[in-house]
């Protein structure tokens, strides 16, 4: 592998999805929706989330392993890739306390969930490892857009960085909603 990182990064992306399906397999559709406060989210909200914010990255990666990819203005502009890369690793780290506002191009529906979202996430999980690899023998130093601003932009190794990271998050917040004091047994 080009970029050995990788085997590392696809490596902790099934072990989220083994996780996800060993705490939230079992639940039922309640449980799934429930949220411990009007402006939280559900179990279910997260996984969807999760599933719409990483699939907003498979078009520019597909781009990229098929040599299709065309540079931006703003991907051109040399110090703001680092500032916005470093950044936004820093603000979805998992133990991070400062709570972001998802862009509303990532939220969750506010409808009921269906209990298939815990075997669509883990499909999607398998989706987001096929299109990481396509990227396998490309120099991941090479500048991305972010897919929710066009001013914001990273190189490919911090999207992964950040992807990776993002779950890890909210995949803790689930488990923090499943762990809640007024969770429907």
């Amino acid at each position: 592998m080009k970029n050995i990182y990788l085997q590392s990064y696809v490596d902790e992306l099934k072990k989220i999805s083994s996780e996800v399906k060993e705490e939230f397999s079992g639940l039922n559709n309640e449980q799934l929706n429930w949220k411990p406060g009007e402006k939280s989210w559900s179990i279910g909200q997260c996984l969807e989330h999760l599933i719409i914010s990483n699939s907003k990255y498979f078009p520019v990666m597909i781009d990229i392993a098929e040599g299709r990819k065309d540079s931006s203005f703003w991907e051109s502009i040399p110090f703001l890739p680092k500032v916005w890369g470093r950044m936004l690793i820093k603000s979805v780290k998992e133990d991070s306390k400062k709570k972001v506002k998802a862009p509303k191009l990532f939220r969750p529906s506010s409808g009921i969930i269906s209990t298939s979202i815990v075997n669509d996430f883990v499909n999607h999980q398998n989706e987001l490892i096929k299109v990481i690899i396509k990227t396998e023998g490309i120099e991941h130093s090479m500048i991305i857009t972010s897919p929710a601003a066009k001013m914001i932009t990273y190189s490919l190794r911090d999207a992964n960085t950040i992807i990776v990271n993002h779950e890890r998050r909210h995949l803790y917040q689930a488990k923090r909603v499943k762990e809640s004091i007024n969770f429907p047994k």
